[in-house]
């Protein structure tokens, strides 16, 4: 049984979206956002999808796609005394939602 076994999705979320916000949002305009994380027993990765809320000044979608926003290739979740766990960009599943609203999607890494 792996650490992130051992999370309930409520942990892993608000573990993930304190590093996001350090790692990620912080530098880059992302003001208004939140993470859900995806378990399924069909599929072995961990994923969170982040929704985020398009105001002034935040990068669209296409900039998660294309590499355009500064450290946004992955996001290192700090698990204290566990240790660290990596989830990384999937440009190919981000999805537009409306002319300001999108979600990007980070898959645990191995």
């Amino acid at each position: 049984m792996s650490v992130v076994d051992k999370l309930s999705d409520e942990q892993l979320q608000d573990k993930f979206e304190e590093a996001f916000e350090e790692q990620i949002a912080k530098i880059n305009s992302i003001g208004e956002y939140e993470a859900t994380c995806r378990r399924s027993i069909t599929e072995p990765a961990v994923k969170m999808e982040v929704m985020i809320c398009g105001m002034a000044g935040t990068p669209i979608s296409d900039a998660f796609k294309n590499g355009g926003i500064e450290n946004g290739e992955s996001v290192t979740v700090d698990l204290e005394d566990r240790g660290e766990i990596n989830f990384t960009l999937i440009p190919d599943e981000t999805t537009t939602l409306n002319s300001t609203d999108y979600i990007v999607v980070y898959r645990l890494s191995e």
